[in-house]
């Protein structure tokens, strides 16, 4: 079982180093960081509900077969995952709190909020 989590404050951390290498008159450009999170599609093993929003972020995810997702609520307001397939997952997460899920097998799983209209996502797994 894969259980990685890419931090969203590490990723500020480097780009704010970037920024202060920049900044001190050198010619050191510090490499952009691969966000796991943000955006249509990404990879890693986070999926944040980043506050203000009624939405997933990434919204598709992709993954290889055993990896645990974790979702991440950073809003203030509860949201579901919730699998379109009945029966396979339908947690609900309270503000600061999170849910995961190990996707053992390959396919594609699509998920909404319960809560929100039109929030919805997808985990790709090869």
């Amino acid at each position: 079982m894969t259980r990685v989590r890419f931090s969203l404050v590490a990723s500020a951390l480097i780009s704010i180093s970037g920024l202060a290498a920049a900044g001190c008159g050198s010619n050191y450009s510090s490499p952009s960081p691969t966000p796991t999170t943000g955006g249509t599609t990404g990879t890693g093993t986070t999926i944040t509900v980043p506050a203000g929003t009624n939405s997933y972020s990434p919204t598709t995810l992709n993954v290889d077969a055993g990896t645990t997702v974790v979702w991440q609520n950073k809003d203030s307001t509860a949201h579901t995952t919730t699998s379109d397939t009945a029966g396979l997952w339908n947690a609900t997460i309270a503000p600061g709190q999170e849910f995961s899920r190990t996707f053992a097998a390959a396919g594609t799983f699509p998920y909404r909020c319960t809560l929100h209209a039109g929030m919805t996502g997808t985990v790709v797994v090869k």
